[in-house]
Formats: C-alpha cells, sequence, structure tokens
C-alpha cells in the first residue's frame, strides 16, 4: 500500500468507480441551471487536507495550471474521458467551487500544480446547456476551447511537501514560461519557481519548500492488466498519449540562513577550505549530493513522456541481437531526436499483453517524426517470437522512472577515519585542494614482469611495480592512447594477489566497455584466478551481447552453484557425508533459480538432498556467492561496485580492500571518486587514463557551481597540479607510427613514443586506389549538410562512408570497422545505412574502444569557424586514435583549414589529402540499407 494519502486513493481506484462517476456526469448535465451563492471565505481559514477513504461517487483529478482566476484540472486516468467523453479531459477550479472538507469556497492562490482533488461533483459552466455538449475525440487537446464543466464539489488530498533545500536555476534556459526551472539537493526531478518569488533573494542563494507531486494526469488505473483489454484501452484513448509530467513546484522561498553556503563559495577546493576532517567530508559530500541530484533531475528533462501507438514495420536478425524498426509521429508536433539518443530505455508491449525491453540503437528523422531502430533486449536469436513481429501494432514508451541508482555516487560524509590515516581519503583530499602527497624518487626492479604468457616493457614493470609498491599513497598514471594500459594494471592487480591472498582488490570505471576489457584480460593473464565482474542480471540484459562475458556475476554464480549442486547431488548417499550450511544454501538458491523446474521439483519433492547438513543461514544471492567462491578481484562500473559495497558481505570486508583502480579515470566524475574513497578508506586509489581524451559528461544546463563541484577533472587536476605522484605511460602500441607521431606532437607534447615500425604497408588503402604508405587520410567532400532538428545530417557523406566501409568489408571480411561521427543525427543515418558491416557510433559514446579500420565523418559543410564541437582536442584525440590500421577522415578539407587543430593536422602531414573521386572500386559496394 503506498504511503502517501494519494497513492492510498489511486491504489484504490477501480474502473467500476470511473464508470459510476462518468454515468452521474450525464445526470449533472441535464440539471438545470443554478449557481451556487458565493460567500467569500473568511481570510485566516486554513487549508485541511483528506487523507481517508473517499466513499460514495467520485473522481481523482489533478491541478496542472494556475490561470489566475481559476485552475486547470486533469484526471489521473485516461479511461475517465476515453475516447468518447472530452469534456471530462479539461475541467475548471474556481472560487465558486466548494471544498467540502474545510466547508468552504475555494480561495484563489492557495492550491499549486500537483495538488490532487477527490471530485465529487461537477456542475455546467454558466451559459452551456445540456445541448451544447458534443463528443468530438479529435478536441480532446484542445485546451484552449470553452471547457463544459467546472468543479463544484471537492476535498483537496494531503499534500507532501519537502525539506527546505538549497536551489541553482538551471545553466540553460528551457522556458518559455514565467516560471524557471531550478534544481534542488534532495529533489530528483526540477521544480518550478515563479520568478516573483525569487525577486526578495535579490540573486542571493535561496532555498525552495515544493510540493511534491504523487499522481500524474492521464494514467491508465491499476485494473487494466496487459494484454488484449489494455491494448483496447490504448487505441481507444490513443488521443490522450502523452504522458503528462507534473513537476515539483516551490510552495515558499526562503533566504538561505544556513552556513553550508559557505561550501558553495569555496567549491570546488573544498578540502583546501575546510581543514577539520568532519566539516570537510560534510562539506563534500553535500556538494556531491547537491550536483548529483541534479544531474537526475535534469536527466528527467530529456525524458519523452508520450505513449507511441506504432507498427513494427522491419524485424532484422543483427550481428548478435534482434532489431526491430518502426516509426513514432505526434499530430503537429516535433519528436525531439535526442530524447531518443542510443542506449535510451523503453518498453514494447504487444497486443497479447507481453511487454520487451527495448534499448534505442539509432533514430533518423522523418518529417515531424522519427524512424527508429531498436535492440530487443529481451529476445533470444532463437525466440519464435521473432517470426511474428514484423507489421504488428505495438504502443512504445519510454522507460521514465528517474535514475536512482546515481544515489549511489553521493560520498559518505560521516565517521571516516582521519584523512592523515586513509590513504584513500588522502588522495582525495590532494585532487580537492588538499595537502599535496608528495612523490620519493623509487628505484624499481631491473627485471620485467612476466605473468602467464605475457611479459611487460620496462615502462609497463616499473608502473606494475608502482602499484603494488609501498612507498607510493596514491598514484595517477599519465596515459596515451593504446599503451596497454588495462593489461598493466591487470598484471599488477594479479600481482598483487598473488603476494597477498587475504586481501581484495577493485578494478572499475565509468563505463561497461571498461569492465568488458579487464575481464578479457585477466582471463587470458592467469586463467586461474578468481575474480567477477559485478553486474545486476537486468543490467546486463540491456547491454550489449558483445559487452557481456562468462564471468558476470549472473553467469558466474550458476556456474559456481551448479558444480557445488552436481557434486554433493551425486555423492548424497555416501554414508556420514556432511552438508555445511553455505553449500546448502547454494544448492536451494540454485534449485530456485534454475531455468528447468522439472529437476528443481523432482528434487526437493522427492527429498533427494542429503540429510546431514547443518542449520541454514538466510543468505543473499551476492552473499552466499562471495562465501563460496571468494573472489579476490571485483571488477565493474564504479555504480555496480558501489552498489555492491552496500552488501552485508562486502560491507564487511571493506577493510581488506586495499588497491581500487580505476580506469578511462579522465571520465571519473569528482563524486564518483569521493564515493569510492569514502566508501575504500584504506585502498591505495590509482588513477589510470589519458587527460587528452574526453573529460566527463557534464549536461549544458548542469549550473557551473555544481560542476564543477561534483563533475570536475580528477585525473587532470591530479596530474597537471602534482597533487599526488604520477607516472608516465607513454609507449603507444595500437595505432600505426604516423598517427602516433601526429597526435602526439600536437595533443602531447612529444611524450609519445611508438612501438610499431615506419615501413608498414597499409593494404586498406590500396583497396581503395591510395597509396599505401599512409595510416591516416582526409577525403575532400563537398557535399551539403541539412538540419535534422536538433541536429544535423549529410547524405552525401552518409553515402559515401557507407560505400567505403562496405568496401573493406567486402575484400576484408575479418576486419572490425568503426564510422564515427561528430553528430547524433549522422549516426542515425549511418546506422540505417549498414548493417552487421560496421561499428557506428557518436565519437563521445567511443572512448575506450578500438577498430582495425576507423572512418570518422564531419557531417557539417559549412561553418566550421563558429563550431568549437568540430575542434575540440579531446574529440579529436579521440576519434583518430581508435584506429589500429588505419584511419579514414571524411569533411570539407576548405572548412577544415580554417580552424586551428585541423589546420595544424594539415600542416604536420600535408600529403594526407585526397579527394573523394581518387576512392576507387567503390561503385560496386552496396551497403544494406535498414
Amino acid at each position: 500500500m503506498p504511503e502517501s494519502a494519494a497513492g492510498r486513493a489511486e491504489f484504490e481506484e477501480t474502473l467500476q468507480k470511473i464508470h459510476d462517476f462518468r454515468c452521474a456526469s450525464i445526470e449533472w448535465m441535464r440539471r438545470p441551471e443554478s449557481l451556487t451563492d458565493y460567500a467569500a471565505p473568511e481570510s485566516d481559514m486554513a487549508m485541511e487536507f483528506e487523507d481517508g477513504p473517499r466513499p460514495g461517487i467520485n473522481a481523482i483529478y489533478v491541478v496542472t495550471q494556475n490561470r489566475g482566476m481559476s485552475y486547470v484540472c486533469m484526471p489521473c486516468h485516461r479511461e475517465l474521458p476515453a475516447h468518447d467523453r472530452p469534456d471530462l479531459l479539461f475541467t475548471h477550479l474556481s472560487r465558486f467551487s466548494y471544498d467540502t472538507k474545510t466547508q468552504r469556497f475555494t480561495v484563489m492562490g492557495e492550491h499549486l500544480p500537483g495538488d490532487v482533488l477527490i471530485v465529487e461533483e461537477l456542475q455546467r459552466m454558466p451559459g452551456l446547456l445540456p445541448e451544447d455538449f458534443h463528443v468530438k475525440p479529435e478536441e480532446l487537446l484542445n485546451d484552449s476551447r470553452r471547457p463544459y464543466w467546472f468543479i463544484a464539489r471537492y476535498r483537496t488530498v494531503e499534500r507532501v511537501l519537502s525539506a527546505p533545500q538549497p536551489f541553482m536555476e538551471l545553466g540553460r534556459d528551457y522556458d518559455i514560461t514565467k516560471k524557471k526551472r531550478v534544481v534542488a539537493n534532495g529533489l530528483m526531478r526540477p521544480v518550478l519557481i515563479r520568478t516573483q518569488q525569487l525577486i526578495p533573494l535579490q540573486r542571493n542563494p535561496g532555498m525552495v519548500v515544493a510540493l511534491l507531486p504523487q499522481l500524474m494526469p492521464l494514467q491508465l488505473a491499476r485494473g487494466i492488466r496487459p494484454g488484449h483489454h489494455r491494448q483496447r484501452v490504448m487505441r481507444l484513448t490513443a488521443a490522450l498519449s502523452q504522458g503528462w509530467m507534473v513537476h515539483p513546484v516551490a510552495k515558499e522561498v526562503l533566504p538561505w540562513k544556513d552556513s553550508r553556503h559557505e561550501m558553495l563559495r569555496a567549491a570546488p577546493q573544498l578540502c583546501a577550505a575546510f581543514q577539520h576532517d568532519n566539516t570537510r567530508w560534510q562539506a563534500v559530500r553535500f556538494m556531491a549530493s547537491y550536483g548529483v541530484y541534479a544531474q537526475i533531475a535534469i536527466e528527467a528533462i530529456h525524458y519523452d513522456y508520450w505513449h507511441y501507438t506504432t507498427t513494427i514495420t522491419r524485424v532484422t536478425q543483427g550481428d548478435r541481437c534482434v532489431l526491430a524498426t518502426f516509426a513514432i509521429a505526434r499530430e503537429g508536433q516535433q519528436v525531439t531526436l535526442g530524447n531518443w539518443k542510443k542506449h535510451t530505455q523503453a518498453t514494447m508491449e504487444l497486443p497479447d499483453g507481453r511487454a520487451l525491453q527495448i534499448a534505442i540503437e539509432f533514430a533518423v528523422s522523418e518529417g515531424f517524426g522519427a524512424r527508429i531502430t531498436a535492440r530487443m533486449m529481451t529476445l533470444q536469436a532463437n525466440d519464435p517470437l521473432i517470426g511474428t513481429l514484423e507489421q504488428q501494432t505495438v504502443t512504445v514508451y519510454q522507460n521514465t522512472e528517474v535514475k536512482e541508482h546515481m544515489v549511489l555516487h553521493i560520498p559518505k560524509g560521516k565517521q571516516l577515519p582521519s584523512t592523515e590515516s586513509s590513504a584513500a581519503l588522502s588522495a582525495y583530499a590532494a585532487i580537492n585542494g588538499g595537502n599535496r602527497i608528495e612523490m620519493d624518487v623509487v628505484q624499481f626492479n631491473e627485471e620485467r614482469i612476466k605473468v602467464g604468457n605475457f611479459t611487460l616493457s620496462k615502462q609497463q614493470s616499473d608502473i606494475a611495480y608502482a602499484i603494488n609498491s609501498k612507498e607510493y599513497r596514491a598514484l595517477a598514471l599519465d596515459c596515451g592512447f593504446g599503451v596497454g594500459k588495462t593489461l598493466t594494471a591487470i598484471v599488477a592487480a594479479v600481482s598483487r594477489v598473488r603476494e597477498n591472498p587475504s586481501n581484495i582488490v577493485i578494478f572499475t570505471g565509468s563505463s561497461n566497455a571498461v569492465a568488458t576489457a579487464a575481464v578479457g584480460k585477466a582471463a587470458e593473464v592467469d586463467p586461474q584466478l578468481r575474480f567477477v565482474r559485478i553486474i545486476s542480471q537486468v543490467h546486463r540484459n540491456r547491454v550489449e551481447e558483445e559487452l557481456r562475458t562468462e564471468f558476470d556475476f549472473p553467469v558466474l554464480w550458476r556456474r559456481i552453484f551448479g558444480r557445488i549442486f552436481g557434486r554433493i547431488f551425486t555423492d548424497h548417499n555416501v554414508p556420514g557425508m556432511h552438508v555445511s550450511a553455505i553449500n546448502m544454501q547454494a544448492i536451494r538458491l540454485y534449485l530456485n533459480h534454475t531455468q528447468d523446474q522439472r529437476i528443481a521439483n523432482a528434487v526437493i519433492k522427492r527429498g533427494l538432498l542429503p540429510k546431514n547438513i547443518d542449520a541454514a543461514e538466510e543468505l543473499t544471492l551476492w552473499e552466499c556467492f562471495y562465501r563460496n567462491y571468494q573472489p579476490r578481484i571485483l571488477m565493474g562500473t564504479t555504480t555496480a561496485i558501489l552498489s555492491s559495497a552496500r552488501s552485508a558481505e562486502l560491507d564487511a570486508r571493506k577493510d581488506l580492500v586495499d588497491l581500487v583502480m580505476i580506469d578511462e579515470a579522465s571520465q571519473l566524475p569528482l563524486a564518483s571518486f569521493a564515493a569510492l574513497a569514502t566508501t575504500f578508506t584504506k585502498a591505495k586509489m590509482v588513477l589510470i587514463g589519458d587527460r587528452h581524451q574526453l573529460p566527463p559528461y557534464a549536461d549544458r544546463a548542469l549550473p557551473q557551481p555544481l560542476k564543477k563541484a561534483s563533475i570536475g577533472t580528477p585525473l587532470s587536476d591530479a596530474i597537471d597540479n602534482r597533487a599526488i605522484p604520477s607516472l608516465p605511460l607513454t609507449e603507444v602500441r595500437r595505432c600505426p607510427q604516423q598517427i602516433t607521431n601526429l597526435l602526439g606532437a600536437l595533443f602531447y607534447d612529444g611524450s609519445l613514443k611508438s612501438t610499431r615500425t615506419d615501413r608498414e604497408i597499409n593494404i586498406f588503402f590500396s583497396a581503395v586506389g591510395l597509396p599505401d604508405d599512409q595510416s591516416i587520410a582526409f577525403i575532400n567532400n563537398e557535399s551539403k549538410h541539412t538540419q535534422s532538428g536538433p541536429t544535423l545530417i549529410n547524405e552525401g557523406e552518409a553515402a559515401l562512408a557507407s560505400k567505403l566501409a562496405t568496401r573493406l568489408k567486402q575484400v576484408f571480411p575479418s576486419v572490425s570497422i568503426g564510422l564515427l561521427t561528430f553528430y547524433s543525427g549522422q549516426h542515425g543515418l549511418l546506422a540505417s545505412r549498414l548493417v552487421n558491416q560496421a561499428f557506428v557510433s557518436t565519437i563521445d559514446g567511443v572512448q575506450g574502444k578500438e577498430f582495425d579500420i576507423t572512418i570518422v565523418c564531419f557531417t557539417r559543410s559549412t561553418g566550421y569557424r563558429n563550431s568549437q564541437f568540430l575542434d575540440d582536442r579531446h574529440r579529436i584525440t579521440v576519434a583518430i586514435s581508435r584506429t589500429k590500421k588505419a584511419c579514414f577522415v571524411i569533411g570539407s578539407y576548405q572548412q577544415a583549414q580554417t580552424i586551428q587543430n585541423w589546420n595544424s593536422i594539415f600542416i604536420n602531414e600535408p600529403d594526407i589529402v585526397y579527394q573523394a573521386e581518387e576512392l576507387t572500386n567503390l561503385d560496386h559496394a552496396d551497403a544494406m540499407e535498414l
């Protein structure tokens, strides 16, 4: 049962109650007009709220807008107006509406958008007659037409208010109304504040008490279960498909009298401003919390809240997944492609009621709508349902739940050891403005480290020694691209757990690609190593097939428990055999989750398990797995690691974690680093990454103080400010020497050294008619771009890139090809032209990956000089350095010369420019269009 009064009222709603209210409204329509005598309420009478049951005929409405002289109210359930009662969609609450709880008329200004009303009776608007009612479904969403009803009698459901919380205005103007969107600490959605409420603050920091909406308008009633009837309701109420969102609104704005505003002024150098440990870590927690909640709220702005009824036009068996294509549109309004970017989670409801989870692969603009291709996350390649999906009419909508898992990235602020006694806390404090950790000169072993079939270089060996050396309390690895940093870190981790078998090493990063790469290297370095990649079953289903591994927790625990079950079940008749409680727990969990329930039922019902068993202790799945397997290295994203740290088993062993390595640390937010440091306080923190690549992502709307305090650039700060000891890792193995030398000279101060020869013959260039002594080519293409919503596409460039990728795949079927774009619109266009031939991504989404061949697309044909985006050195580094063998860049040479970094590339390598016409053998390379 929901805790709030509004939630309980909605929980008790039934279709019968909705039907009774619709029928009663017909009787109210026939009544003679008689406006209730208005009596002004006493000014000092306070509102009273309803929190009990609601007997009799009534309906739940939500206040959605204040129009000054009245409030616009909409029903909570879309079954009330359905497709035949548009009159019930928009009703008005005015000073002639009678509050039966307070027993007085409504006072204008006392209600707020988000208030929930129990409407007991409606009355025709003055001047309207019964014959003025017309069923016009096409006018269901026309809120400008004169409403038919106003609310005659009602009760207001008890509100849920936030505690006073500090707030900031968004750094980007999303609004066209007189209300401003602000982000508040502790609130997961933006808060709307009237500009008049901000005037008394005079730009000083303020605090807001917000009304937190408990119900949204036009939701499906709980009585409609998935299935045929639900689909019928969705189709009949298609005009109401918009998922209306009522954001929190400010009930009261107060001056910020709390002393914490000093923390806001001191950010991000909090550890320099606050020397006392208790105050310091409370400040770090407060600012990180403020920033994390702001990010969660901003994410909610980018959701598409509509429900779309559409037809699946094509189902394709992808490389390792099933892809479905469909179109979405809404009349007279533009579908924002940015809200349907890659990896967006959504639900597809089938007519039989099954709800399939899908993840967006790409979206292409089509008029006001979009054509979307999505990955079917819950379908296996051999599922018989696949053959029946094409031409099915389905309902598609985004999963718009707030990202509560981000709260895990809020650091602890209490019960922490002193900074001096904690290696992790001292590392964070040094980066955040506190005392530096000085680096002493350390003489490393001259021997190169060898583990299994891998022998590290002298530079890699020195770093592995440093990671495990007690002389370094913290460490930052200043890496180049393609230098083997993951291998170096894994070898260091293996060496450490061999020397200290009782300790735990954590290897983490911001993306699943980091964890997947680490798992692959660990399995190669030491096949006998006990390690696990922490990931939930739900999240594993969501990620691409290539990011899943056999060491993922949902796979590994079944394998380990299955072995225990097989061993004990086989030997259960051995006299005197004893089964420990932990093994019994593993068997029970295995049987409860086994896919073959016939085996599980047979074992349980026939009593085939041994009888000599210790008293079983109730353990969670993770706790039982940890006790049985006892992994020495834990891998996973920072979110997964922080989530597992809350389990009782790992929480009790956090002091055994003596090393935390963070890969791709250039993208590590400061709040996440603080959360790791305050969770594993005894661990040595090792930041591994390339500060010349992309920094942590921050939405443009995030206020600058919160960006500095919760996002920051911890890796760059650690190295540039010499906050903690750092060592270089600069021997590039991935890229051809030409690319290494080019990027090294432009962006790395000449520090990179290539291990590749300068005499490599590039067979990929010769396959398309270019000289085979180059590894990078700029292909001049003058086709024009066009605007596609907020982004850009270039049809000519897409055709050229598709033909080039297809030709290379035809000649070299085993090579990996990555098509990388600066613009998301071009990503969708390219992905729609290529199926199973190349990996297509924006440049911002490809860090940490590598390909044999990369094709980089500019898309824009004019205005390069005005685009800092195209000339960003971090983005250029990521784009060009993904290749292992050859890189093609497609763009306008004339325009590229006008921007600094690309012009420097042409000055350093004048012979890499070719005309598109010089590419040969492309005419017969036909891309498969989806």
